[in-house]
């Protein structure tokens, strides 16, 4: 993510989102735990939708070379009960690497990548272990606890950046709202680059 500069597009979507989204529950004048439970769901709602999207786009996926291996994942996300899930070649070109993972939660928003070199590395019943070790994290909804984690830390720091101008505002300090938005697009990019993985190897160990 660093390589291709995606994580940074990334954190600031959510970030920007963040704030659209906070402005617009505000009208509502909900309850603190309404609003915040309000919170939580449309973050959700908009990262399922949007960041799946962003994320292919933004690194130009492309279906894997070997159609073969393509349709050996196919046969095993189905065999896994793993449906509405595109494949898709993992950007070995931006990564210096080959792996798999899944990305998007939503059936149609939903992409397994796997790289062509790790494909070509692998016989057919190996891939099929690869991919339903992938097809268990979509069945164990260990991407929505990823959603969740993601808008948790939105509404947290919402929260304490909030209390944060407040507290300034009430002493006759002048906050600039700006250098508060920054600290939290730094905050979200460290969790996104470190938080979620150690999640991930959580995720894994628990199984």
């Amino acid at each position: 993510l660093f390589r291709s500069g995606l994580l940074a597009v990334v954190g600031t979507v959510l970030v920007v989102l963040a704030q659209v989204a906070t402005g617009l529950l505000d009208l509502a004048r909900w309850p603190w735990w309404l609003h915040g439970l309000g919170s939580l769901l449309l973050y959700g709602a908009i990262m399922a939708a949007v960041v799946p999207s962003l994320i292919r786009y933004g690194w130009r996926l492309r279906p894997l070379n070997d159609g073969a291996a393509t349709q050996c994942i196919r046969e095993e996300l189905a065999a896994n009960g793993v449906r509405g899930t595109t494949v898709l070649a993992w950007p070995e070109d931006l990564t210096a690497y080959t792996t798999a993972g899944v990305i998007g939660m939503l059936p149609g928003l939903r992409y397994l990548l796997v790289g062509d070199t790790l494909a070509r590395a692998c016989t057919p019943e190996e891939l099929g272990a690869i991919v339903a070790h992938e097809a268990g994290h979509v069945r164990r909804r260990h991407l929505l606890y990823y959603l969740l984690a993601i808008g948790a830390v939105l509404i947290a720091l919402q929260a304490v950046l909030m209390q944060v101008w407040l507290g300034t505002t009430l002493l006759g300090l002048r906050s600039d709202p700006l250098l508060l938005v920054g600290a939290e697009l730094v905050i979200v990019l460290l969790f996104l680059r470190y938080g979620l993985g150690a999640l991930s190897r959580l995720g894994a160990l628990s199984r």
